[in-house]
């Protein structure tokens, strides 16, 4: 092992080693000695031979005297020993070990050394090596909703997060889109119009918060109000009065925030659209003012008594049993009875009953153009006029008169 490590080395360094001998006269114990005696003398002599200003001859000569100290100073048998029994395993660890301990070369001495061909990242040279940090400020694509990050190795990421466009309006739906925020509209009015009656406004709408449709009238007055829950639905809007024909109105969308269930006008917002303007729909209402009615009252009897239930209930229209009722002047009323207990107006004059209205009867009275008595399946309409009073005075059931009965009385 020491020979041929010997020659390789010598080749590598230029010399020539010339050794002549005969191995059959030579003692194995002899042997290994013989050899470097001879190596020792024909290096000394190529050496000698080569120009003394050549750089590489005189680093090899420092390494062949080096060499041969070292070797001269183990015995031959030990260092074929020790190398023969050492494993390449371990041969090699050694190796790698001496390697790891040598000072590895500068990996840089300026920044522009350390490019790493990632735009977002800050490239240094720190003593001596490079270090690559990611800055997420510049990968800013100047779109306020998405996540911009920065990796190391992949670069600038542009994540859309919708949450970051959240304006808390629980009537628009939000989004983050190629330039920005985008906001969807989720609450808004189908239809406005009248009811059966001038005094009720039928409105649809969809919502996606629970509130309320309040009716407002030209100059700003709520007029009425109903709950709304999440969904779409049609409500009855009871106003408390009746409208003209040809009125405008409007409905506003109001979010519940105040006491649940109640709608507080100064509490309860008005519901916004994503352009920030509130949730409301004009509507002018045309209808005959002689035909459609301003109240109602809804009627059922059990032989002794009427019971009077109130439509809208905004009004203050009497209500329960036999009750005395007050009519307001130039409004359209109706009433609706059962067919067991037929409704008519009367005037309770000194010398007996007078029947004015009657839906069993048909009397002079009903012809009065200004009062427009009309009977049919919704039941029977009139207008109270300037002739209504005081012809009339009282109301009745026709079949049970004496009972079921009260008075009537114009409103202050």
């Amino acid at each position: 092992m020491k020979r041929i490590a010997l020659v390789a080395l010598l080749a590598l360094s230029g010399c020539q080693a010339l050794v002549s001998f005969d191995r059959d006269q030579i003692v194995d114990g002899g042997q290994d000695a013989s050899m470097d005696a001879a190596v020792d003398v024909s290096t000394d002599v190529s050496e000698d031979a080569m120009p003394d200003a050549s750089m590489d001859a005189e680093v090899d000569a420092e390494m062949d005297a080096s060499m041969d100290a070292d070797l001269d100073a183990m015995p031959d048998a030990e260092m074929d020993a020790s190398m023969d029994a050492m494993p390449d395993a371990e041969m090699d660890a050694s190796m790698d070990a001496e390697m790891d301990t040598m000072p590895d070369a500068p990996e840089c001495s300026m920044p522009s050394e350390c490019d790493d061909g990632v735009a977002c990242t800050t490239n240094e040279c720190t003593e001596n090596a490079c270090v690559y940090t990611p800055d997420d400020a510049a990968c800013d694509d100047t779109i306020a909703c998405t996540v911009d990050s920065c990796d190391a190795v992949m670069g600038c990421s542009n994540e859309p997060s919708d949450a970051l466009c959240d304006d808390e309006n629980p009537c628009t739906a939000n989004t983050c889109g190629a330039t920005g925020c985008e906001a969807t509209d989720l609450c808004s009015f189908t239809t406005v119009e009248l009811s059966d009656l001038t005094s009720i406004v039928s409105v649809t709408a969809t919502t996606t918060a629970s509130g309320f449709i309040a009716i407002v009238d030209a100059g700003s007055m709520i007029l009425g109000n109903a709950p709304i829950a999440v969904g779409t639905a049609t409500v009855e809007v009871e106003l408390n009065r009746p409208l003209a024909s040809g009125e405008t109105i409007s409905a506003v969308l109001y979010l519940d925030e105040g006491i649940v269930g109640t709608f507080e006008s100064d509490v309860d917002p008005i519901a916004l659209d994503s352009g920030d303007e509130g949730i409301t729909s004009e509507a002018t209402l045309t209808f005959d003012e002689a035909v459609v009615p301003d109240a109602q009252w809804t009627l059922t009897g059990d032989g002794a008594n009427y019971t009077f239930n109130a439509r809208p209930s905004t009004l203050g229209l009497a209500e329960g049993e036999d009750p005395t009722i007050q009519l307001e002047s130039g409004w359209r009323y109706r009433i609706v009875s059962p067919d067991s207990h037929p409704f008519e107006f009367f005037d309770d004059a000194t010398g007996g009953p007078i029947v004015r209205l009657s839906e069993t009867l048909d009397p002079a009275f009903e012809s009065t153009v200004s009062i427009a008595w009309s009977e049919g399946a919704m039941g029977s309409d009139f207008t109270v006029s300037a002739d209504f009073f005081p012809a009339v005075n009282a109301y009745r059931c026709s079949a049970h008169p004496t009972t079921m009965q009260g008075v009537v009385e114009q409103a202050p």
